[in-house]
């Protein structure tokens, strides 16, 4: 036996030896988490709910949902494998849920432990609950039979589309740890048998501080440079629209408009340092999907009064949003970094940030630049 044929059985040996040492799996022997969620209770404990796939096709249930109460994840998990026909796994988990009350107390030691589980990824979801989780969960929800793949399939939807800023573990623990920034998640809540996403968890040293609207989250997805919310509904008072709405046509003291967004960019920049000033600005390139009042297009300079009552306004709604962030001393949108990174050896650190954000100043300006209207001229 030549070398060359030596080398190739001793490679064969040593892969049939490897393969004979992994740890095979069979899917129907499995049950598959796909959503858990995390309730504070007294003395320390947590009451943990999972909710699993059912890995049999032809099931009539789609799902089980389990809720124990436990110190800890790992004992949580060691508890609902207790009274499970088939062993619990977590590497299918898409989302994890907080209650709100353990939001505001804090979560990142949980965050902590999930990205230290190479079962799980750090692309999970994580999410608030303004109810108990376990009430969520376990809710039978006729419209859909698996509530946990709902509700990754619903995160998922606006993180791409819509105003959710993304909201992995990853993401998470980064603005966290950032000295400049701070985290935010979508906060979930039940109306009418259905689950929706209801506003914005804003966090402040991995506590939850306050909310921010559907309004407000679009905005801040607009300046954290992420995927674009794909349309914004703008109120303008009629004031400064009534040259070209046409005579008799007017019923209401605003013009309600609604602009798709064609693509966006945003700039973060330090104008001073005394006092502590930020300009911010948007530019929009959008069109005009619809609009409440009959709007005199063909009018001369009509669409340029539109672009700056478009601009006006969303300019004073930037502002809001980003007084509203101030007010709960939750730099969510990252000035900090900013501030960080135009200081040379400024020395920050979250405490002295969160003296000096407070007393920031905003020069907030969004730039729409309609590149159609809609319009058959």
């Amino acid at each position: 036996m030549n070398r060359t044929s030596r080398c190739a059985a001793l490679l064969v040996c040593c892969v049939s030896v490897l393969t004979g040492c992994v740890r095979t799996t069979v899917l129907e022997r499995l049950s598959l988490g796909v959503a858990v969620g995390y309730d504070r209770l007294p003395d320390n404990k947590m009451e943990v709910t999972t909710v699993t796939l059912a890995s049999v096709p032809e099931a009539k249930e789609k799902r089980q949902v389990v809720s124990v109460e436990a110190l800890t994840s790992k004992g949580a998990r060691m508890a609902m494998n207790q009274q499970m026909a088939r062993l619990l796994v977590s590497g299918q988990i898409r989302v994890i849920l907080y209650n709100d009350k353990l939001a505001k107390e804090g979560v990142i030691d949980i965050a902590d432990t999930l990205s230290r589980d190479p079962s799980h990824g750090d692309m999970i979801y994580l999410v608030v609950s303004d109810m108990s989780t376990r009430d969520l969960l376990s809710y039978n929800y006729s419209e859909y039979p698996n509530v946990g793949l709902y509700l990754y399939g619903m995160i998922d939807q606006n993180v791409r589309n819509e105003w959710v800023p993304s909201c992995t573990v990853h993401e998470f623990r980064r603005d966290y740890y950032s000295i400049g920034k701070q985290p935010v998640l979508p906060i979930v809540a039940r109306q009418n048998g259905k689950v929706l996403i209801k506003s914005l968890a804003l966090f402040k040293g991995g506590k939850m501080v306050g909310e921010a609207t559907r309004e407000q989250g679009a905005y801040l997805k607009l300046l954290l440079q992420e995927r674009q919310p794909s349309q914004f509904e703008v109120a303008m008072p009629l004031e400064g629209m009534r040259k070209f709405i046409k005579k008799g046509d007017s019923v209401h003291n605003k013009v309600n408009a609604v602009i798709s967004n064609l693509g966006s960019s945003s700039s973060l920049k330090l104008v001073s340092s005394s006092p502590l000033t930020f300009k911010v600005k948007i530019k929009m390139k959008a069109e005009l999907q619809e609009i409440t009042e009959n709007y005199d297009f063909t009018a001369k300079e009509a669409i340029g009064n539109l672009q700056a009552e478009l601009s006006k306004n969303m300019s004073a709604k930037l502002m809001e949003a980003l007084n509203h962030f101030q007010k709960l001393d939750a730099d969510v949108v990252g000035f900090g970094e900013v501030y960080r990174s135009s200081i040379r050896h400024s020395g920050l650190s979250p405490e002295v940030w969160q003296k000096k954000f407070p007393n920031a100043r905003f020069d907030a300006q969004v730039e729409v630049n309609l590149i159609r209207t809609g319009t058959i001229e």
